[in-house]
Parts: C-alpha cells; sequence; structure tokens
C-alpha cells in the first residue's frame, strides 16, 4: 500500500486520472485496485472528503463487478478497513486512521448498501446514534458482528441480526457495565433464529479491571462454554467470554427468572469451560479464594475437572481440599474425571477420596500412604498416579490394594518403577537398582495371567521367585524385553514359574538357556540372543510339549537337526546359516513342522526342494519374509503338494504363474511382484479361474489392484476374504459380486468407495460378514450403515484433513466430523458383534456418542439372543475426556478406548507412553498391521 500511495492519492484527486488510468494502464489498474477500494472506503467514512457522491457510485460499481471481502472496525478513536480478494484471503489491504467523534447508524447502513459483501463488521469502542438495528436488513453476507451495548439498549433492538442468513458469531461487550444483564437475558427470547439457518454463537465478553468489582455469568440450557483469561499479565485485567448457542435459546418463555443461576468469576483463577465436553480446566493463581467457589454444580453437563500445574500456585494458601470439599455429587451433579498436575498432600486426598462418582484419576501424590484414601472410590475405572517418594515393602499393599479397586486400567509410577495393570495383565518397568523387595510382597496375592518386564535391572530373579512361589501363581504369558545383552542366569528363577504357556526372551547370552525346557507347561517360546541352542532343543525334544519357536537368529546344521526332533513342534520362525547342508533341510522337511515361516537367508532353493520331495511332509503353511523368490525357488515350492498357506514376494509375473501348480492352496498372500510393467496379477488370476478344481479362499493382495483384476476376482467361486489396495478405477464396486465373500479388507484406496458400498448394500443376498476400510467422506459412512450382514466392522481415516463431510443441517461441507454421524450404522446393522472406530484426524469425539450407541442398542437387541457388542475406539482424538465414562448396559454394549495420551509422567519427567499401539499417518498397509490391529482389540476386550 505504501508503494503505491502517492500514486493512488494522485489517480483519485480527478475522476479524469482514475478513467485514465482504468482505459490506457490496465495492468496497473488491476494492481491498484484493491487499494483503491480501500482507500475509497476510507474516503467515504470521512465524511469531510469532496464528490462523496462519485465515490459512492464508483464503490458500488466495483462492488457489482467483483464483491471483495470487507472487514471494518471501529474503535475508541480509530477505524481499521480491512479488504480482501474473495478467491484469495491472502491478497489483501488494510487502512487505519483516527476519527473525529462517533458514528451514526445511517452512516454504518450506508457503508453496508456501499459494500455489500461486508463480512466483519465491529463497533466495540464506538457510541452509535440512531438503531442501530437499521443496518440489518443492509448485510445480509454478514457473518461475524461485535457491538458494546450501552445503558439505554436492550437485547430487543438485536433480534433482527438473528436472522442474518450468514451470521455466525455475534460478539456482544459491556453488558455488566450497563447494568442490565437480568433485563438482557430475559430479552434473548425475542431472537428467534429460523431452524434452516446455520447455528449462531453468541458471545459475550466481560473485562474486569477492578478486584473488588464481582463479575458472574449467567447460567442456562443455552451456554457452550466460557473462558476467563488475563490478556495483559502485567496490567492485572481479568477478561471473560462467554458462548451461547442461540438455537437452544427457547422462544415461548423468559430465559431466567428474578433470580438467574450465575457463575461467579474469581480472581486468581483462570479457568476455561466446555459443556460440549463437560469439562472444567482450571489455574489456580497464589490467591485464588477456591473455598468461596461453591457453585460448580450449576455449570451444566459438567463431569471432568482438570486442574493445571501453574508456577504461581502456593499450596499453603490454595488447599485443594476445600476444593475437593465442593465437588462431592449432588443432585444431578457427578464429577465422573479429574486430573491434578499438581501434587496433593494426604488431607486433600481424604477430601478427594469423597468424591465418589470419580471414574477416571489422574494425580500426583506425595506420599504413598494418601492411596489408602483413594482406594475408597468405588466406582473408579481407570487410574493414573505419580508418586513422590520411593515405595517400600511397607508401603507395597497399598499398591495391590488400588489396583483391585480399579476395574479397568490402573498405572502407578514413582521415580523407581512405572507398572500398569489390565484385567489380568500387568506390566512391570524398573530402573537398574530398583529396590525388588516390595514387588515381591505384592505379587503375593495378583492373579496375573500376562507379565511384561521391560526392563535392564540384573535383579529381577528375586520378583520372578516371588511370582513363583505365590500361592495364587498363575502367570501364563511372561514378556522380558531388554535392549542389552542379559545372561540368563540372571533371570533363571522364571523356569520356576510352572504355569508359563508363552515365554519372550530377547537379548540373552543363551549359555544355561536349556534350563527353560524345566518349564512343563511351556508351548510358545521366542528368543533372540546369541549361542547355540541345540542342547535347548534336546531337551525340548524329551518334554514333547512346546508348540511353536521363534527365533531371530540363525540356526546352524547341528540346531536344524535338534529342532527337527521335536515332535510336538507345529510352527518354526527362523533363518538359516546354512543352506546347503542336506542332512539337516532333509531331517526338517521329515520333522513335525506344519507351519515355517523363513528370514531373509540366502538361496532357499535347497530348503524348499527337501520339502517338496518329500512326499510325507506336514508343511501345510509357508511365509519368506523380506525376500523376492526366484524362479528355480518357486518351481520347488510348486511342487509342495500338501501348501495350504503361502505369503512372500515374488521376483516377477513369471513367478506367480506357477502359484497355479500348488493344488491344495487356500491362503495366499502375494507381497509385492518386481518387474511387472502393467499389471503382474491379471495373468494369475485368469489361470486360477480357469483352474479346476477351484481351491482360493483366502486372497490378500498387497499390490494395487483396478477393475481387471476386480473382474477376474468374481469368478473365483470359492474366494471368501479378500485383502487389497483398490485404485481409483470406475467399476471396481463389481467386488460385490464375489458369490460368497464374507471379508473384505481393504488396506488403502484412491478415492471414495461409495459406489463399490453401495453394491454390498443392494445386494439381495450378500455374505459379507467383515469390513475393514479407510473412510474419507460421510457418505462412505451412510452406505455402510446399509449393508446388514455385518457382524464385525473396522473404519479408519489415518490421513490429515482428508475427511470430507456434508453437514446434513446446513449443506456445509466439514473437515471436522462429529462422531454421531456414526449412530445409523449401529441403527442398521443388527447383527454386528464388533466395531472399531479409528480416526487420527478430522472426528470431535461427542461426549454423549457412547450412550447414544447403547440406547440404539437396547430399542433392537435382544441380550438373550446376542452377545455385547463390543466397541473400540482408537486413535489421536481419544483423550480422556472421551474415554467412556457413561453408565452403559453391559448386557449391551462394552467399550474400549485406548491410544489415550496425559501430561501426568510427561510432567514427572517419566515419559510414560499410554499408546496401545503405534501407526504412522498413512493408511494400514498390510495384513501384519491388520491383525496387530485386531490382537490389540482381543487384549483389550479380555
Amino acid at each position: 500500500m505504501l508503494k503505491y500511495n502517492d500514486l493512488i492519492n494522485f489517480v483519485l484527486a480527478h475522476e479524469f486520472f482514475l478513467e485514465l488510468l482504468e482505459t490506457h494502464h490496465k495492468r496497473l489498474f488491476e494492481v491498484l485496485k484493491l487499494p483503491l477500494v480501500c482507500r475509497i472506503t476510507k474516503l467515504l467514512i470521512d465524511q469531510r472528503a469532496k464528490k462523496l457522491f462519485f465515490w459512492k457510485e464508483l464503490l458500488k460499481s466495483y462492488n457489482q463487478k467483483r464483491p471483495y471481502y470487507v472487514e471494518l472496525s471501529f474503535g475508541y478513536d480509530y477505524v481499521a478497513i480491512d479488504i480482501k480478494e474473495t478467491n484469495n484471503l491472502y491478497k489483501k489491504c488494510t487502512e487505519r486512521f483516527k476519527t473525529m467523534g462517533n458514528i451514526t447508524a445511517e452512516a454504518i447502513v450506508n457503508l453496508c448498501i456501499w459494500n455489500p459483501n461486508l463480512r466483519v463488521l465491529s463497533l466495540k469502542g464506538t457510541e452509535i446514534h440512531g438503531s442501530i438495528s437499521d443496518i440489518a436488513p443492509h448485510c445480509g453476507n454478514l457473518e461475524k458482528l461485535r457491538i458494546m451495548i450501552n445503558p439505554r439498549s436492550s437485547a430487543a433492538q438485536f433480534a433482527l441480526f438473528a436472522k442474518l442468513p450468514n451470521l455466525k458469531t455475534f460478539i456482544i461487550t459491556g453488558i455488566q457495565q450497563s447494568g442490565s444483564s437480568l433485563l438482557f437475558f430475559n430479552d434473548l427470547r425475542k431472537w428467534c433464529r429460523p431452524k434452516s439457518l446455520q447455528p449462531l454463537t453468541l458471545a459475550i465478553e466481560y473485562c474486569k479491571c477492578d478486584k473488588r468489582q464481582s463479575t458472574a455469568i449467567e447460567i442456562f440450557d443455552a451456554l457452550r462454554c466460557f473462558r476467563m483469561y488475563k490478556l495483559y499479565e502485567h496490567l492485572g485485567y481479568n477478561f471473560a467470554r462467554c458462548e451461547y448457542d442461540l438455537h437452544k435459546i427457547p422462544e415461548a418463555k423468559n430465559l431466567v427468572q428474578e433470580s438467574p443461576e450465575t457463575f461467579p468469576l474469581y480472581d486468581g483463577v483462570q479457568m476455561e469451560f466446555e459443556r460440549y465436553e463437560g469439562e472444567l480446566v482450571l489455574n489456580i493463581d497464589k490467591d485464588s479464594g477456591l473455598s468461596q467457589m461453591g457453585c460448580f454444580s450449576k455449570l451444566p453437563n459438567l463431569s471432568h475437572l482438570v486442574i493445571k500445574n501453574t508456577p504461581t500456585y502456593v499450596k499453603e494458601r490454595n488447599s485443594l481440599a476445600k476444593l475437593f470439599q465442593l465437588m462431592v455429587p449432588k443432585g444431578t451433579f457427578a464429577l465422573k474425571s479429574c486430573i491434578i498436575q499438581l501434587t496433593i498432600d494426604r488431607l486433600e486426598s481424604i477430601e478427594l477420596a469423597k468424591v465418589e462418582s470419580i471414574r477416571f484419576l489422574e494425580c500426583h501424590l506425595s506420599e504413598w500412604e494418601s492411596i489408602k484414601y483413594l482406594c475408597k472410590l468405588t466406582n473408579l475405572q481407570h487410574v493414573l498416579i505419580n508418586v513422590c517418594e520411593p515405595i517400600n515393602s511397607n508401603t507395597s499393599e497399598l499398591v495391590f490394594n488400588l489396583l483391585s479397586a480399579c476395574r479397568i486400567k490402573a498405572e502407578i509410577a514413582c521415580k523407581d518403577f512405572k507398572l500398569k495393570m489390565k484385567g489380568r495383565t500387568v506390566y512391570i518397568s524398573m530402573k537398574r537398582r530398583c529396590n525388588v523387595d516390595p514387588f515381591s510382597s505384592f505379587a503375593q496375592p495378583m492373579n496375573i495371567s500376562t507379565l511384561s518386564v521391560p526392563t535392564n535391572t540384573y535383579t529381577l530373579n528375586q520378583l520372578f521367585e516371588a511370582f513363583a512361589t505365590s500361592n495364587v501363581n498363575s502367570i501364563e504369558e511372561l514378556f522380558y524385553e531388554s535392549s542389552e545383552n542379559i545372561r540368563f542366569e540372571d533371570i533363571s528363577k522364571l523356569t520356576e514359574i510352572q504355569t508359563i504357556r508363552k515365554l519372550t526372551c530377547p537379548a540373552l547370552i543363551l549359555t544355561g538357556i536349556e534350563k527353560l525346557a524345566e518349564l512343563n507347561n511351556l508351548e510358545d517360546l521366542y528368543i533372540t540372543g546369541k549361542g547355540n541352542l541345540a542342547a535347548l532343543f534336546t531337551k525340548l525334544a524329551e518334554k514333547n510339549k512346546i508348540k511353536s519357536i521363534r527365533l531371530d537368529k540363525q540356526l546352524v546344521p547341528e540346531e536344524v537337526l535338534r529342532v527337527s526332533e521335536i515332535k510336538s513342534l507345529k510352527k518354526l520362525h527362523c533363518s538359516f546359516f546354512n543352506t546347503q547342508d542336506l542332512q539337516s533341510l532333509s531331517a526338517l522337511a521329515k520333522s513335525s513342522i506344519e507351519e515355517l515361516i523363513v528370514d531373509p537367508s540366502d538361496s532357499l532353493q535347497n530348503l524348499f526342494a527337501a520339502f517338496s520331495s518329500n512326499s510325507t511332509t506336514r508343511l501345510q503353511h509357508l511365509k519368506i519374509n523380506y525376500k523376492n523368490l526366484t524362479i528355480t525357488e518357486m518351481s520347488e515350492i510348486s511342487k509342495i503338494t500338501n501348501l495350504k498357506k503361502l505369503s512372500a514376494r515374488f521376483f516377477n509375473a513369471e513367478c506367480t504363474q506357477m502359484l497355479v501348480r500348488l493344488a491344495n492352496l487356500e491362503h495366499l498372500v502375494i507381497k509385492n511382484v518386481l518387474g511387472y510393467e502393467i499389471s503382474p496379477l491379471e495373468h494369475l488370476l485368469w489361470d486360477s479361474v480357469h483352474k479346476s478344481p477351484i481351491t482360493l479362499r483366502k486372497l490378500d493382495l498387497k499390490v494395487w489392484i483396478g477393475f481387471n483384476e476386480c473382474n477376474s476376482l468374481t469368478q473365483l467361486e470359492t474366494l471368501e476374504s479378500l485383502s487389497c489396495k483398490l485404485n481409483k478405477e470406475p467399476g471396481i464396486e463389481i467386488l460385490a459380486n464375489i458369490n460368497k465373500l464374507k471379508e473384505l479388507i481393504i488396506y488403502k484406496a484412491e478415492g471414495s468407495l461409495i459406489e463399490l458400498f453401495r453394491a454390498f448394500a443392494l445386494k439381495s443376498e450378500s455374505t459379507l460378514q467383515e469390513l475393514q476400510t479407510p473412510i474419507i467422506c460421510s457418505d462412505e459412512i451412510r452406505e455402510i450403515s446399509h449393508i446388514e450382514s455385518l457382524l464385525k466392522l473396522i473404519i479408519y481415516n489415518k490421513r490429515e484433513n482428508k475427511f470430507i463431510c456434508l453437514n446434513p443441517s446446513n449443506g456445509h461441507n466439514s473437515l471436522t466430523i462429529d462422531s454421531n454421524i456414526f449412530l445409523p450404522i449401529f441403527q442398521s446393522c443388527q447383527k454386528l458383534d464388533c466395531v472399531t472406530v479409528d480416526f487420527e484426524f478430522g472426528v470431535a469425539m461427542a461426549f454423549n456418542f457412547v450412550s447414544e450407541v447403547n440406547t440404539i442398542l437396547k430399542s433392537i437387541r435382544d441380550p438373550l439372543l446376542q452377545k455385547p457388542l463390543k466397541l473400540a475406539l482408537r486413535g489421536k482424538s481419544t483423550l480422556h475426556s472421551k474415554l467412556h465414562l457413561e453408565d452403559i448396559d453391559e448386557a449391551f454394549l462394552t467399550v474400549f478406548c485406548y491410544t489415550y495420551k496425559s501430561d501426568l509422567y510427561t510432567t514427572a519427567g517419566l515419559l510414560f507412553d499410554y499408546s496401545e499401539s503405534d501407526s504412522d499417518d498413512s493408511d494400514v498397509s498390510d495384513q501384519d498391521e491388520y491383525e496387530n490391529l485386531i490382537n490389540n482389540f482381543n487384549l483389550l476386550s479380555g
């Protein structure tokens, strides 16, 4: 603007110059047009300018040709003009200048007429002479309006603004200073906004400059949120902003009576309240007057409380005990979630324990003794606690008591350890020199089925011995994880836990490992480390109990010979050091192994030849990781006549064509095919269709497929399960014509799958029972809700800002959706057993979502005929306030919320990871990730 300031002044000096510029310098005129419109608007506001009629007509003509996005702000002694291109809001021009006196309503009406595309109008700092409502008929495109009320004003005069079709936010200041608060809120009933228009937010702003001045906000059903904050810390002013949903304001009766419900705003407490989430966040200062805040029960829908840590908080002046006394349930008020980022002492814990309605608790405790009071919270479901003092044998029993009191999940940490417990699964992480004695004492009464110990400590034998000698020991799965090599003798006491069936021991120095054979019930073993396992395999063969072995090491021929002697072994996962030793490979082919998973090795031709040449081999499942099979290797595999499942990568399309030779193949996983130009699968699928008999029941394709492949798949008469990535091609909905398809897993898809889901929904006798798919638009959800045959559904979106939702109430597109858009699925798909909703972006989890699902299920399901539906909520949007804390009927519904995070242990310096699973920003890419997702769900569902 400054660059062209002199030129603009020259052009506007006379209409002849303006006409000359527009006619003979068109490119320059286009550059200057936006600054010209901005300057002309300034001239019209400044009534001292000459030739006003000319400027009015000129501005009107410009706006008729190309309307601009106009913002006008009238302050106490200034006016700010902000004008932007409607198709490029980053291209803008701004003018700011001082004014002389106030402005008339007539002048504003004229500005609206001359700028029909006025979007933002702020009249906060100026007094309006005349009726402000006169401007309403002339600002139909207005989106945001800010007005300062005066003592002579009433809410009724603003009623016309409520009918503006595009108005989204109406901000009013000065209500408290005018002394007309009660009258204003009573007059709101005259504001009638048509239901066909988009929602309008009424925002009331307060400024508290004097500590002696009392400030309170009015409470009624339309309240959406409020916030009290300090905009300028050095001034000490407190600001408050309250927002109301205008469409929720009743029309037929007064909003408030003579004594309206109010919520006082106190100095020393900055706060935020969100009705939608039912959450109140407090930042407590050094002088807060907590004892006076006995008004929490007035806040509508309040169920979550967050008390944040502030550097100015002084406990001696602000004991939280007084605050907790005010949180005791009464009437319809019942606090369900409480997060305290401050350290609370014993007295505060005693008062907190009286808030019996709490189901989710996160806090810091100054001492272990406080836990015994928190155990009295009979409704506790989730607890996350950090204790500031070290644990000892005298206080360890308190840990067990709290774990027992928590019905779903408990997590406890101090500087020495972290402990998680969910159901019968326990996770213990200890520092290197942590004292194990306390764990020994509480291990005795704990009925644990799964124990995970990710730690570097060398004192685990004491812990394992405690579990081994427990009278109620029931550990069936033990996971020991370490980032460095550990001697087996340092964990050898685990062999005394005779109930172990599944054992994971990574990073071991394998000397003495044969003692693991002393575990009489061991069936599943996973080992990594350095050393020879021949002695272990010999002893396991004598026990003849082990069924599955996974090894992250290369087996030498001696080890291959010994592992082949284990008659009970059905599954082996390993790699081979020497595939030229035919004797050991032949012994493996003669073994009882039915499933073989091979990690990267040299040429595997001899291995496959050993199995193909053995007519009595029991091998049925073969998986090759991270290696592209060559033609010679594939030639040998094609001779293994009993093979039912094959998972591999292939060097070229010619290798895939050999798959039709496998007469009994039922499950095929194609991870990748190198060297193909167009489609490596077209010939394979064509040959499979014409193969007699067709045996393929499950097909997992990691490569992209389009219409041609989909068309061939429809002719596979035995196909029951399909996993794939779908190209954006017309006609892929033909997949719905696969007659016996029960399971469809879509890892990724280019574009929308509306037509595909519609085809399944319209199929008269659909057999589809399980669907896993990415979702990018609300129309896809609508079509899925019509597939009534579904038993299991997994839908997800991991792509940021890629969700398109059409809001049915006002027809506006939105990138963020309300989780209630999923409700029709539960209403229509009445056969569902379990549903997983996994959205990392774009979904606002409604606080009543689970309750709504529960209500729907109770109206359509018979618990005597159907098991409770399992609902899993996954993703970054599933935060503490979204946890299921509502009352539900477990005969109809069970809910699992995971991948929720908290600041608690990060604040404590412990970096506690709450995620149950990790994921990137892409969609689910393969079957392994999908199976992990399912396993996580099963773990949560117990």
